[in-house]
């Protein structure tokens, strides 16, 4: 069946040229989106797009299949599955959404977090399952909420991005072991732990991959000063670093991308030999480069995609121990295990493709 692929962020073309503010807006606030969703354009054997709420609005919808990149959608607001499934109860139309998960505090009960839902985003969630042979769930925290509301036609897939590399190497993929020789970080500002990240980037010169505006990318681009004040609520606990050094920092290491081609490209150029930090995508994109790549699993979300895909992970309270960037390092393995539970996953992927009815551009691997 001819798939269509779903905007749920601004269409590839759109984001390929842009600069500044509007690329991250374009990216859904946070350019980690660009990681899976242009994952999934990739798979697909398609040019087909529109976007997620105009799904309606499609002339012979049951000739087609409509793949969704998805995220946290399963939330308290519920606005995106509400805007995008609920128009869809009376139609006849196929639906295959990819790596859609619940945002829930890492300590937080899924029988209470099932309780805040709406009941319209019960009601989306259950359009979306009748119209779908599966859906495919980031996780199992995610697929045990879904049973809760007896709902149960779904399969864990973890993240879209991580099968790249089964699909350009026909299956084969080896990563190096990591070092130290030309690092990369990635930070979530706001969290405990960040200032330690930070902190091993400023000293060693490290260079530094931002996702959001909160990681201050306009002093980049708008060479917009840093206050003590940005300091002290992105990165408590930070204080060995001045303002105007962060600035200067972030200017000379920061570095940004709309796309994932042109993150992929910038990673694979640079020959950078491990990646760590906080941001989910931001690993994933070193991951798929063949960069080794550490965790930190600091909420509900990171925890349930790292448990799918068997990551190398630490806890926050790990980094903000006295360890060097050399002890946190010596926690990334990818062994036999890993890789033998990446095949399975794979096959696990395609096949779900192939039973959902998706033309996709993984040909036809059977090792």
């Amino acid at each position: 069946m001819k798939p269509v692929l779903v905007n749920t962020i601004a269409p590839l073309i759109e984001r390929k040229h842009v600069q500044g503010e509007e690329g991250v807006r374009l990216c859904g606030a946070n350019t980690g989106n660009a990681c899976f969703a242009d994952a999934i354009q990739n798979q697909l054997d398609t040019n087909l797009e529109v976007d997620c709420y105009k799904i309606q609005e499609w002339e012979d919808k049951e000739k087609f299949v409509f793949v969704l990149p998805a995220s946290n959608w399963i939330n308290s607001d519920g606005r995106v599955l509400r805007r995008t499934f609920l128009p869809l109860e009376n139609t006849d139309v196929n639906l295959l959404t990819l790596g859609i998960g619940i945002q829930m505090n890492i300590d937080d009960r899924l029988t209470d977090f099932v309780s805040r839902l709406g009941q319209d985003t019960i009601r989306a969630l259950h359009i979306l399952s009748e119209h779908s042979r599966y859906i495919g769930v980031r996780g199992n925290i995610t697929g045990e909420c879904l049973d809760m509301l007896h709902i149960h036609n779904w399969k864990v897939i973890g993240c879209p991005s991580f099968y790249e590399p089964y699909r350009k190497n026909s299956g084969v993929w080896k990563l190096r072991e990591p070092t130290l020789s030309k690092p990369i970080i990635n930070v979530t500002p706001g969290r405990t732990s960040e200032h330690k990240i930070i902190k091993y980037g400023y000293n060693r010169k490290i260079l530094f991959m931002m996702q959001a505006m909160a990681d201050m990318p306009l002093s980049i681009w708008e060479d917009k000063d840093i206050e003590q004040r940005h300091i002290e609520q992105k990165f408590p606990g930070l204080s060995i670093i001045q303002p105007g050094e962060l600035k200067e920092y972030i200017k000379k290491y920061g570095n940004i991308f709309f796309t994932a081609n042109e993150w992929s490209d910038f990673l694979r150029k640079g020959d950078f030999s491990f990646s760590v930090g906080s941001r989910f995508h931001g690993n994933m994109m070193a991951l798929i480069n063949d960069i080794p790549a550490l965790w930190i699993m600091h909420d509900a979300r990171t925890k349930e995609l790292i448990e799918a895909m068997n990551l190398p992970y630490v806890m926050p309270d790990d980094v903000n121990k006295s360890i060097s960037l050399e002890e946190l390092m010596a926690n990334c393995h990818y062994d036999d295990k890993f890789y033998t539970k990446y095949k399975e996953l794979s096959r696990q992927y395609v096949e779900l493709l192939n039973v959902c009815n998706v033309q996709h551009t993984f040909g036809d691997i059977s090792d």
